[in-house]
């Protein structure tokens, strides 16, 4: 079934991004929306620009927008009643073909990747020039993707009124998608028959032997050594005839699809990340450690504590009371780098060492931890009478004494205006 026109326009320039080598990965970037209202000759079909991206036989796969949300307004977040009479929207996170967010962004794709039954006639692909040609090294290849919700083109996903009795939501799940790269571009296909090409990476989750997610994004990837020149890809099902029949009605895969969301699509080199990180601190700060480069999954623990996860992204925060070091594993596809850092935590109390004490001519002071940036140092005695002030420019200085009377005395130290720490000191002559 033919169920919407997918034109795309590719683009000449480069984006921005250096690092992922996918224009337009999460398909933000549309010439226009398809559609400011409904028709009135509307029968679900949308007809829409995705910038950078094609399609290299007439599968027509689907743009799901918030722009479909946005001006066709829906009563909390379903379709209106009469849906039923006629094919749904493209519109999130309510779809003609199932129910599901974007994973980043506004906008994600839809399209069939295996008919059962059919040889396969009208599976659908994605395809789209490279930012730079490949280099003869090991890249990795990661997309989101979900499984849609309905296992035929009726319109899945409805709050109110309810789905008719004999409505299913069963579907395939199939165990990868699968990517095509060449050096030109591939001629288009005047028909619906799966490609004739041999892809050269497998998109699969390793921790979920069939993509069968309906309610999340599922993160695949796959590895691939470049021949080098490599700058076109095409995304589909190739040649995957396993899968497994999720759903309410297991008795027959007839009339059934296999039909995924594509979102957030990326490709880059792998390269062993760099890890930044403050690498000293005093008792009670914190340090940020950050580790930079293309990666896809990161593992935070103590050295000493490696089953506990402190984190899972590109950025740890952590203040810790003693010095620590931290291991930070992370995953390109099939390459692990583990990296670790020290954070080395001195002891911020500050410290005064008073000698002689009791005093007679004079007094040394000894600071430790202590900031001299701003910093003053003042004697009150017994009844709280500043007696000495000075500026301190020295760890270590001296106080002359002998024109104090006799008697307990506090030494004070301060730091704009702020007591950092006091000792007493006896006078004596």
């Amino acid at each position: 079934m033919r169920k919407a026109i997918f034109l795309f326009y590719i683009l000449i320039a480069t984006k921005a991004n250096a690092q992922n080598l996918i224009k337009n990965p999460s398909f933000e970037e549309m010439s226009s929306c398809p559609y400011d209202t409904i028709p009135t000759n509307y029968t679900g079909f949308s007809y829409f620009y995705i910038e950078d991206w094609t399609v290299p036989n007439d599968g027509s796969p689907d743009l799901m927008s918030q722009c479909f949300y946005d001006t066709i307004l829906y009563d909390n977040n379903c379709m209106p009643p009469q849906a039923w009479t006629y094919s749904l929207t493209n519109s999130l996170p309510g779809n003609w073909q199932g129910f599901q967010y974007p994973q980043n962004g506004k906008n994600y794709v839809g399209l069939i990747s295996f008919i059962p039954n059919q040889n396969n006639y009208g599976i659908e692909y994605i395809g789209s020039q490279l930012i730079n040609p490949l280099n003869n090294k090991k890249y990795c290849m990661s997309a989101y993707l979900s499984l849609a919700d309905s296992r035929n083109m009726l319109a899945p996903y409805l709050c109110s009124p309810p789905p008719p009795e004999n409505y299913s939501t069963s579907c395939l799940a199939l165990n990868s998608l699968q990517v095509y790269l060449s050096t030109t571009a591939i001629p288009y296909q005047n028909n619906f028959e799966p490609l004739p090409y041999t892809p050269q990476i497998e998109l699969k989750n390793t921790n979920q032997n069939y993509l069968n997610d309906t309610t999340n994004w599922m993160l695949v990837y796959g590895e691939y050594s470049a021949i080098g020149d490599e700058q076109y890809f095409y995304l589909g099902n190739f040649n995957q005839e396993n899968y497994e029949i999720i759903g309410d009605d297991t008795s027959s895969v007839n009339g059934f699809v296999s039909y995924y969301y594509i979102d957030n699509v990326s490709l880059f080199e792998v390269k062993e990340p760099l890890l930044k990180a403050d690498t000293f601190i005093c008792n009670g700060d914190t340090a940020t450690l950050t580790i930079e480069g293309d990666v896809l999954e990161y593992w935070w623990y103590e050295q000493d504590s490696p089953n506990t996860i402190l984190g899972a992204g590109s950025t740890l925060k952590v203040s810790p009371w003693q010095t620590t070091t931290y291991t930070v594993k992370t995953k390109s596809c099939s390459v692990v780098f583990e990296k670790n850092i020290t954070v080395t935590v001195c002891n911020n109390q500050p410290v005064i060492k008073i000698y002689p004490n009791p005093a007679h001519d004079f007094v040394t002071i000894n600071l430790q931890n202590v900031d001299l940036d701003n910093s003053m140092v003042s004697m009150y005695n017994a009844v709280g009478q500043l007696v000495y002030k000075d500026t301190i420019t020295n760890n270590q200085f001296s106080i002359n004494t002998t024109g104090l009377a006799g008697g307990l005395y506090t030494l004070d130290i301060s730091q704009v205006n702020e007591s950092k720490a006091r000792q007493k000191i006896v006078v004596l002559h």
